[in-house]
C-alpha cells in the first residue's frame, strides 16, 4: 500500500493508467479524506479556541461551543468539499462527453487529497509552534470579531499556511488531473480543463482572503 500511494504522489498516470479492479472501490480515497478531515478538524480545535480567547467575556463563556462547531464543522466540511470537488469535475468532464461512472470520480477525487494530508499536516504542525508568537487585539465588542478575524489570517503564520495550502492544492490537482483523465475517459487536455479552472477560481479566493487581492 505505501508503494502504491508513493507511485500516486510522484507518478499519478503510472497509478492510473495501470487501473487494477480496486481502483473504482471508495475505501481507500475515504480514509485519504477521513485523515484529511482529521487533521483539518484538529487545526480547527486550535485557532476556534485561539480566536475564543480573545473574544469578549460574554462571548468567552461560549468557547467550549465555539470549539467543538469549529471542529466539527472542520470534520464534516472536507467529506463536503470532497464530494463537491468531484461533482464539479463530473459536470464539467461533461461537455468533453465523459463517460465513466460518478463513483470513479469520486475515488479519484479522494485520491488527490493525500497532498493536502501532507499539506494540512505542515501547516498545523507550523501553526502549533508558532501560535503563542501571534499578537492580535483582544475583542472588546461584538462588532470587533470580523476584525480579529481578518487580523488573524493576515498574520504571517497564516499567510505562510495559505501558502503551503496552494502548493499543496497545485500538487492535488496534478493528482486529479490524471485521476479525471481515467476516470471519465477523457484526453489529457481535457482533463486538465476540468480540474484546472475550478482549482483556479479557488486558488484566487484563497489569495483574496490572504488579503493580497484586496
Amino acid at each position: 500500500m505505501a508503494s502504491s500511494l508513493l507511485t500516486l504522489l510522484v507518478n499519478p498516470n503510472a497509478f492510473f493508467g495501470r487501473d487494477p479492479p480496486e481502483w473504482e472501490a471508495l475505501r481507500t480515497p475515504a480514509l485519504i479524506v477521513l485523515a484529511a478531515a482529521l487533521v483539518a478538524g484538529a487545526t480547527a480545535f486550535l485557532t476556534t479556541g485561539f480566536l475564543a480567547r480573545i473574544m469578549p467575556p460574554d462571548v468567552q463563556q461560549y468557547q467550549g461551543i465555539m470549539v467543538i462547531f469549529g471542529t466539527i464543522g472542520a470534520l464534516v466540511g472536507i467529506f463536503l468539499f470532497w464530494v463537491a470537488w468531484a461533482g464539479v469535475f463530473f459536470v464539467i468532464s461533461l461537455l468533453f462527453q465523459g463517460k465513466g461512472s460518478f463513483r470513479r470520480t469520486l475515488a479519484a477525487t479522494g485520491y488527490g487529497y493525500l497532498p493536502l494530508v501532507i499539506g494540512s499536516a505542515v501547516s498545523l504542525a507550523i501553526f502549533w509552534v508558532f501560535s503563542p508568537g501571534i499578537r492580535v487585539a483582544p475583542v472588546t465588542s461584538v462588532e470587533e470579531i470580523q476584525a480579529a478575524v481578518t487580523a488573524l489570517t493576515h498574520q504571517p503564520v497564516m499567510v505562510l499556511s495559505g501558502i503551503l495550502g496552494i502548493i499543496f492544492l497545485l500538487w492535488a490537482a496534478n493528482i486529479w488531473i490524471f485521476g479525471i483523465r481515467y476516470a471519465r475517459g477523457l484526453t489529457l487536455r481535457n482533463a486538465a480543463v476540468t480540474v484546472g479552472v475550478p482549482v483556479a477560481l479557488y486558488i484566487i479566493i484563497i489569495v483574496w482572503n490572504l488579503g493580497v487581492l484586496a
